[in-house]
């Protein structure tokens, strides 16, 4: 909205919230839930679907939305996606046995 409207207003809004949250705490991801006064996490739930997937989905959008020049953005979101890849992997091998491997990603 502050693109189309040129008005830093909003920007600076949605910004604000994510230096609120903090670093993540969990390879990469954020709990569910925050409070509302402090905007600190107050969950120990980490997922990506249900009350989180747009959380991630944002972080992506302001990336693309910046013209790919916040790499702020893109770095936040990468890393919470091979986090939860890590989690999945170590899940899987607890549970099955199994080994897996990634390759680093690359721009």
């Amino acid at each position: 909205m502050s693109e189309k409207t040129n008005d830093a207003t909003y920007k600076q809004k949605v910004e604000r919230i994510y230096d609120k949250l903090g670093p993540a705490r969990l390879n990469g991801m954020w709990p569910t839930l925050a409070n509302r006064n402090t905007g600190r996490p107050s969950s120990n739930v980490y997922t990506m679907g249900a009350l989180s997937d747009s959380f991630y989905e944002y972080l992506l959008k302001m990336w693309l939305q910046g013209g790919k020049k916040e790499t702020r953005w893109r770095n936040m979101y990468v890393v919470s996606v091979y986090g939860t890849i890590d989690l999945c992997l170590d899940y899987a091998v607890d549970q099955h046995n199994q080994t897996g491997t990634m390759k680093p990603w690359r721009e």
